[in-house]
């Protein structure tokens, strides 16, 4: 019983001089089994892009004249009349329908982070293939919250989004018009 006693003022005593400091700290606390996010500024993320874009712009005109002048002459036995009328009409009309998709994934880096915790991202993808080189040229930038476990952002999901897709060889120069359609179409 004078053990029990003497543990328990042992504790009580030693209570009060015992205080812990949590290890935790939130803005640096990285799940040990999970995948590790890409969240600073040299990290590399993959962007998938899909990217769909449709136009369609119709016009229509249509007009319509009509003009008329009759005269009308008598000199008491003779009545003489002459008239003139003259009408034209004009109906005409076009459509422009315009379709692009582009589907790539492209890696990038984060070059910055703002004020409000997002990522800033730019990187480029180069493939040159029998003489025909593709550029894609990708900018933007991403919440954290919107990069997957696997550090992959769809473009979808981007702010400021800049694709540039650039082609350069034998196959993009034979799609071009030649030096004499150029010159007639801006003459005419």
């Amino acid at each position: 019983m004078k053990t029990s006693i003497y543990i328990g003022l042992l504790l009580l005593m030693t209570s009060h001089m015992v205080s812990a400091v949590s290890l935790y700290q939130p803005e640096n606390y990285r799940a040990m089994v999970s995948a590790q996010r890409s969240h600073s500024v040299g990290d590399i993320l993959t962007v998938m892009i899909y990217e769909t874009a449709t136009a369609t712009t119709s016009a229509s005109t249509d007009a319509n004249a009509k003009t008329g002048i009759d005269i009308q002459a008598s000199n008491g036995n003779n009545d003489l009349q002459a008239g003139v009328n003259a009408g034209s009409n004009f109906a005409g009309g076009g459509a422009v329908n315009r379709t692009g998709k582009v589907v790539a994934n492209v890696s990038v880096v984060i070059t910055g982070i703002n004020d409000g915790g997002s990522f800033e991202l730019a990187g480029e993808q180069r493939i040159k293939l029998n003489n025909e080189e593709q550029l894609i040229r990708v900018s933007g930038i991403v919440r954290p919250e919107d990069v997957s476990e696997q550090n992959m952002v769809i473009s979808t999901r981007m702010a400021d989004l800049k694709i540039d897709f650039i082609g350069d060889g034998l196959l993009t120069k034979s799609e071009k018009p030649g030096i004499f359609t150029r010159v007639f179409k801006w003459l005419f």
